[in-house]
């Protein structure tokens, strides 16, 4: 009896942990797709940036320091939170040009950097370029 009911728990353990398999894959999936149909084109940026990293739009020559979460990204400014495609593009023009640099741990965090100030930074060694987006529908 013992055998019995020790062989249906194995085989009710095995169909949890393969439901959770496949739930953890599903979710997986369903979280690369949402990233993909919000960002399209400027997914890389999602992918490439971190938390703290300065994005540098060469438009207008603004930044803003990036604040992620599991599945969107956003810029700080002014202590608001605002949508990284919404911050990049406020005119629904389809114009981006855009610069990710990533402080290192010696990086005074500052609220506004021109372009003199990223080069400036990226000579002293105190950005690292991350990646760069530029293009037009």
């Amino acid at each position: 009896m013992k055998t019995q009911k020790s062989k249906v728990e194995k085989w009710i353990f095995r169909i949890v942990i393969f439901l959770i398999i496949i739930f953890l894959f599903i979710a997986y999936n369903l979280r690369l797709m949402e990233v993909e149909d919000r960002y399209g084109d400027l997914q890389q940026i999602y992918w490439k940036s971190e938390n703290g990293d300065i994005a540098f739009n060469k438009l207008n020559s603004t930044s803003a320091i990036i604040e992620k979460d599991w599945k969107r990204i956003y810029v700080k400014i002014n202590g608001k939170l605002i949508d990284i495609d919404e911050w990049l593009d406020p005119n629904n023009s389809y114009n981006f040009d855009l610069a990710i640099y990533r402080p290192n741990r010696n990086w005074e965090k500052q609220k506004k950097l021109n372009q003199i100030e990223i080069e400036n930074g990226i000579r002293n060694s105190s950005l690292e370029f991350i990646t760069y987006l530029k293009f037009k529908y």
